[in-house]
């Protein structure tokens, strides 16, 4: 398994275009060829590859862990590029599951995206309304821009 991230080469990046143009025109589905043997892949499959190829094309380098996978507080910080005193914060508030391992608290990563999907939620709703107060306001007159 590919846990450490793996930065693309100019020519992997030049091949990751090509195939992403490919793919592109396949939405159903991926068969690999292994010697003389068709291998066809689940629809998933080839999402995470056109989403690989796309971080690849850009340069970007690209790791892949399973979601069980357990990271410290300062791993999980620098996930949601916060402070390793907010994690913990989070934890000792119960606002973030954790598994205690001896002295060590353990984050799973699904339980890090799941945070981080609803924090996104409730911020996006929170600048919503902001956008709406401004308009009620009229403050779009004044030069703010609402998007």
């Amino acid at each position: 398994m590919l846990t450490e991230p793996f930065a693309p080469s100019e020519e992997d990046k030049l091949k990751a275009r090509a195939a992403m143009e490919a793919l592109a025109r396949h939405h159903e589905q991926l068969s690999l060829c292994a010697e003389n043997e068709t291998i066809e892949v689940p629809r998933m499959v080839l999402e995470l590859v056109k989403s690989v190829l796309a971080v690849m094309a850009e340069g970007q380098a690209v790791s892949i862990v399973p979601c069980t996978m357990k990271l410290t507080t300062q791993q999980a910080a620098e996930f949601l590029n916060v402070s390793r005193p907010f994690i913990v914060d989070l934890l000792d508030q119960h606002q973030l599951a954790f598994e205690q391992i001896g002295s060590h608290r353990r984050i799973q990563l699904k339980d890090l995206l799941a945070f981080r999907r609803e924090h996104e939620k409730k911020h996006g709703a929170s600048m919503q309304s902001l956008v709406d107060q401004s308009q009620e306001l009229g403050l779009e007159d004044l030069g703010f821009d609402s998007e």
